[in-house]
């Protein structure tokens, strides 16, 4: 399987298929949609999000990853955050790995000194920890 970046013209193409992801990934409430979804395609249009999917040898899409640069607060050095990371199909470990390792080599591009991502989907913090991603916080909301 091939990742590709897309560039902001792409995004229009898939966008249908972005706020699918998107929306599912994020676990976004219905009511809050129309500014989630105005504010992330703003972002991936001014290349302040960065979006990549993964098609099959038949071109078929099979997942969707976000990204954006960003600050560290805690070291002041450049970051890259993954905000949304979803797939249509099973992926296999070598997979991930494949396109960590993709990931991984655009930070470094980018000069970034972490890669960070926050997550309450048990099976994307199984995967993270075994990319060898570390906890280091917990957030909780109250309503109110």
């Amino acid at each position: 399987m091939a990742v590709i970046k897309l560039v902001p013209q792409q995004i229009p193409v898939f966008w249908e298929a972005i706020k699918a992801a998107t929306t599912r990934a994020d676990e976004v409430d219905a009511k809050d949609y129309p500014v989630y979804l105005n504010k992330m395609l703003h972002d991936l249009l001014n290349d302040k999000n960065q979006c990549f999917v993964r098609l099959t040898a038949e071109r078929v899409l099979a997942s969707i990853l976000v990204t954006q640069l960003d600050d560290d607060l805690l070291s002041g050095k450049k970051l890259l955050r993954i905000k949304t990371l979803y797939s249509w199909q099973p992926v296999a470990p070598t997979e991930w790995q494949e396109d960590f390792k993709f990931l991984r080599d655009f930070a470094a591009r980018e000069k970034c000194s972490r890669i960070l991502f926050d997550s309450r989907n048990a099976r994307v913090q199984e995967l993270g920890a075994s990319l060898g991603f570390k906890e280091v916080t917990r957030s909780f909301v109250l309503e109110i």
